[in-house]
């Protein structure tokens, strides 16, 4: 058959390649967030402007007592210049023990290079539970980086961590997608 003609398989080939590519563009978790951490080069971070690692396995293991690390400033999330996370909502939960290291949290998303576009509506409050953010449609837009910012820090109960943050688990609900150029 000539390659404009028309075949029957065509458009299930084209229907399972897109679906393929979502997949592994688009690793969901069991709770049907985004796994960024299902291919080591994902997500870069960086712990206010420098490039450090933090532990992202560790917001995504179902364990709010296990840590990705004390900071003190921001932790962003970098996707690569080839992708965009359109994120719906975030559920955010406090480390165990801890829950007054993330109070105070905003999630922020950077789209055009120039300003952080805040997300989320309503802060982290001081619990232990998972707390979701459900995004209004006219934020859900396509964001390389996401920021995850404690603006109004509770007194440290520790005088010997002042304004230490932390978190026990972070999940994007979401998609993130191929940039095409």
């Amino acid at each position: 058959m000539p390659p404009s003609a028309k075949s029957p398989i065509q458009p299930t080939s084209r229907k399972l390649w897109r679906l393929i590519a979502r997949r592994f563009n688009n690793p969901t978790l069991s709770d049907g967030s985004l796994n960024y951490v299902a291919s080591p080069d994902m997500v870069t971070t960086y712990v206010g402007d420098q490039q450090r690692t933090i532990n992202l396995t560790r917001l995504l293991d179902d364990d709010p007592g296990s840590t990705n690390g004390d900071f003190k400033a921001p932790q962003i999330f970098d996707f690569g210049p080839d992708f965009r996370v359109r994120p719906t909502s975030f559920m955010i939960q406090a480390r165990t023990g801890f829950p007054h290291r993330s109070q105070g949290t905003n999630v922020y998303g950077f789209l055009d290079g120039k300003a952080w576009t805040k997300l989320t509506e309503h802060m982290t409050d001081c619990v232990t539970m998972p707390q979701t953010f459900p995004m209004g449609k006219d934020k859900q837009a396509a964001y390389r980086y996401l920021k995850f910012q404690v603006d109004e820090p509770v007194l440290p109960t520790d005088p010997a961590y002042p304004g230490v943050i932390d978190y026990g688990e972070i999940h994007v609900f979401g998609e993130r997608t191929l940039m095409t150029k």
